[in-house]
């Protein structure tokens, strides 16, 4: 369960550098529906990740999917857990090939709207995260900030995430859409 878990962990620590409130909407212009949030959503997600680790064990393929509302569970009860009180009210939509993180960051006195947009997909048996776009406060993050963040990206994530389930799983295919997270694999 370690491996795939990690992978979840790393789209909460990732998603959790941003988090806002901005009315998250389709390219068409309608307004998404905020992921509902519930201790039984969080528990049904670290169930069905060990299945998955279960059905690897067993040297079958695994089929894992991950609806928003089961990842923002996840990603509130974590930062309850780890007393992270700086995000308030993370929502996770998982929308047209990427994972879009949206929440309020609270420092003090002051809150901020965050955006941060990630791809996710499998090349090779691994997967590669890009950054696609960050917002504060409603506007486009400064192009200095948007490479800093994509840099960690590249140099933190993506390594984690690949070394953690390279060894047991072989990604066959990662598709985000309809509020889906969906990903295939065997081992190898």
């Amino acid at each position: 369960m370690k491996r795939i878990t990690i992978f979840c962990f790393i789209i909460i620590a990732t998603t959790s550098l941003a988090c806002g409130f901005l009315s998250p909407q389709k390219s068409g212009g309608d307004v998404w529906p905020t992921p509902i949030v519930s201790t039984e959503q969080a528990k049904q997600l670290q169930d069905n990740l060990k299945a998955a680790n279960d059905q690897l064990a067993a040297n079958q393929n695994i089929d894992l999917v991950i609806t928003e509302s089961q990842l923002t569970s996840l990603v509130v009860q974590e930062l309850d857990n780890q007393g992270i009180t700086v995000i308030k009210n993370p929502q996770i939509y998982l929308r047209d090939g990427k994972v879009q993180t949206f929440a309020k960051y609270v420092e003090g006195s002051a809150e901020i709207d965050i955006q941060i947009i990630l791809s996710f997909t499998a090349q090779n048996g691994k997967i590669a995260v890009t950054l696609e776009g960050v917002k504060l406060a409603g506007f486009t993050a400064p192009q200095l900030l948007m490479s800093q963040i994509q840099d960690a990206v590249r140099t933190n994530v993506e390594p984690l995430v690949n070394e953690r389930l390279s060894t047991d799983l072989f990604i066959d295919s990662l598709t985000i859409e309809n509020g889906n997270l969906t990903l295939k694999g065997h081992k190898p």
